[in-house]
């Protein structure tokens, strides 16, 4: 959403009776395709965790993250992260 220039905390807002599962990406800039670590980036993913708290999502949260070469170390940064925001 972000990369398209959408608000992600409003799409929640206007979609949460419907959330089911949420899929949480961060990318450099709007319009980029620049995959960077949540929190990062331009998509507030605090901000997109605390809506989700707000509503009482209790569904599944993916992480994506596309990284050429060896990504483990950078994925367990991502879901501690995640993981300290919920």
């Amino acid at each position: 959403m972000a990369a398209c220039g959408h608000d992600p905390i409003d799409a929640i807002r206007k979609l949460a009776p419907r959330l089911l599962v949420v899929h949480l990406k961060d990318v450099a800039a709007t319009g980029a395709e620049h995959n960077v670590l949540l929190g990062n980036g331009v998509a507030n993913i605090p901000g997109v965790m605390q809506e989700l708290k707000r509503i009482g999502f209790r569904g599944l949260v993916a992480i994506e993250y596309e990284k050429d070469g060896d990504s483990n170390e950078d994925m367990k940064t991502l879901i501690r992260y995640a993981r300290s925001l919920s």
